[in-house]
């Protein structure tokens, strides 16, 4: 019996997923706990609290062992949430589980070490509220995904100030998978709540309510493309790889749009706006290197458009050239 990587059953994605994130949790140990890295605090008066992103990291530098465990926990829910999203709603097709270790490989060969915790929680926020956006595409109403969606998305960009430009996937999805106008609401209240009750506790603490959204508006000022000069070696190896499969896979559906289902059409539409997003994310002043496994998501939702497509020896190869990529962004990362 010929194994064919693109229809990958569940039990071998899970134990990929198993040895992915031991290696991710190993990696972890020689991670970078430097808040600066990835959550320097924005120079705005009244802001008494400290940024959520640093909070994290300072908890990675105070408690490494149960960061780790952490971390790894979120790498691996975040993997199985995006898996869970494709098979659930017939992304491509045929039954594939192939989205659950390409999202935990996809992460492992662009995670920077430094703040593994914040950037792994940060890319299970995303996964769970591209989850829910995608549940919103059904007849009826869907306050309650959209409410979870715009959620996930508003406590992304409490901890990560720099993921303020993700924020226009909010009318992007509720325009795309046509939403009411009450529906949209919801989903705005749901993104604005988090960073509403920061800035609320923020008040509380004697600072001023103003503030927290003051420092959201310091993401446009700085120095453009500062993230992308500042990636590893490593990662650019990585990123290159993976730009190329997403292209690929981009056309491949584009090719023969109209022949997917019209759900997964519509929610691959939208992960290529994710995607897109993620990208133009690093060309702004407040990104860091460090949140590159954000584009792992929207990847391996779109990645295995291409591998169920193309031959199985080419899709093998792509999987066995994703691992050998990832496992040297490890050794050049941490073994150097």
């Amino acid at each position: 019996m010929k194994s064919d990587i693109a229809r990958q059953p569940l039990v071998p994605a899970f134990l990929t997923l198993l040895v992915l994130g031991g290696a991710t949790a190993w990696s972890f140990a020689f991670a970078d706990t430097s808040a600066a890295v990835v959550a320097a605090d924005p120079a705005v008066g009244g802001l008494v609290l400290d940024m959520p992103a640093r909070v994290v990291v300072d908890f990675q530098a105070a408690r490494p062992g149960w960061a780790r465990l952490l971390a790894t926990l979120a790498f691996m829910l975040a993997a199985l949430a995006t898996g869970r999203m494709t098979l659930r709603h017939g992304l491509y097709g045929v039954s594939t589980c192939l989205a659950v270790p390409l999202a935990g490989l996809f992460m492992l060969g662009l995670l920077q070490g430094a703040g593994s915790l914040a950037v792994t929680t940060g890319a299970l926020l995303l996964a769970y509220s591209t989850k829910n956006f995608a549940r919103s595409f059904r007849n009826g109403y869907a306050f309650d995904a959209l409410l979870r969606g715009g959620g996930y998305l508003g406590l992304l960009v409490v901890l990560f100030p720099a993921t303020l430009p993700l924020a226009a996937l909010l009318p992007f999805a509720c325009l795309l998978f046509r939403r009411t106008l009450r529906e949209a609401a919801v989903a705005l209240f749901g993104a604005v709540l988090p960073l509403l009750l920061f800035a609320y506790v923020n008040w509380g603490a004697g600072g001023r309510f103003a503030a927290p959204f003051e420092a959201l508006g310091g993401v446009f000022v700085g120095d453009y493309l500062a993230a992308l000069r500042g990636m590893s070696l490593a990662a650019w190896f990585f990123a290159a790889f993976l730009a190329l499969l997403d292209a690929a896979a981009v056309a491949a559906l584009l090719r023969n749009l109209y022949g997917v289902g019209t759900q997964p059409r519509f929610i691959l539409v939208y992960n290529i706006g994710v995607l897109a997003l993620v990208v133009l994310l690093f060309a702004g002043p407040a990104a860091s290197p460090a949140l590159l496994p954000l584009a792992a998501v929207p990847s391996a939702v779109l990645a295995p458009v291409l591998f169920v497509r193309v031959r199985p020896a080419l899709a093998t190869l792509l999987y066995a050239v994703s691992f050998a990529l990832a496992a040297l962004h490890v050794a050049l990362q941490y073994a150097i």
